[in-house]
């Protein structure tokens, strides 16, 4: 019923960035962030359809009516984070939404890096304000959380999602 499965990293032995001495963010600063809509009644439990105008497949349609974003299959999260550098895993699943990540701090757009996408590592990191991902795309993001005073609350958004409340918010760091 549009559940996602685990995500899990591929290394390249002969790249030094996939070493355990990278200078990358590793263990457990080292997250995936899979990314999903998915619609709910009012009771917690999953809408899906469960019927169809489409003859191929009668469990999917266009239009799902999704009121709320998951992060790892939970509705909304929040990550406690210590005040350094996090390399998030991110990847859209969504069934159709376009996703455009930024990262919102009481107003004013925090720049994070992308050093990778489904082609891999790009040639050099890209800083950056948003990052658009349609269904199945991924950017791996370095976020630097040490320029933030302790109890500072940093809200990943899909911006120009509406409503802004539900389907705008994807999670809180």
């Amino acid at each position: 019923a549009g559940l996602a499965g685990t995500a899990y990293y591929i290394r390249d032995p002969n790249n030094p960035l996939d070493q355990p001495n990278s200078p990358l963010p590793q263990g457990e600063f080292e997250i995936p962030l899979v990314l999903f809509d998915r619609a709910f009644f009012t009771d917690g439990e999953l809408n899906f359809p469960r019927t169809s105008t489409n003859v191929k497949n009668a469990y999917w349609q266009a239009g799902d009516g999704a009121n709320a974003i998951l992060v790892n299959g939970k509705v909304w999260p929040n990550l406690n984070v210590q005040r350094r550098q996090y390399r998030f895993r991110t990847l859209a699943i969504g069934n159709g939404r376009l996703f455009n990540v930024t990262l919102d701090n009481a107003g004013t757009l925090v720049p994070f890096t992308i050093i990778g996408s489904d082609g891999g590592y790009l040639p050099a990191p890209q800083t950056v304000t948003t990052v658009a991902l349609a269904t199945t795309e991924r950017a791996d993001m370095l976020v630097d959380f040490s320029q933030f005073p302790a109890g500072t609350q940093i809200i990943m958004r899909n911006a120009g999602a509406t409503p802004a409340e539900t389907l705008g918010t994807i999670m809180r760091f």
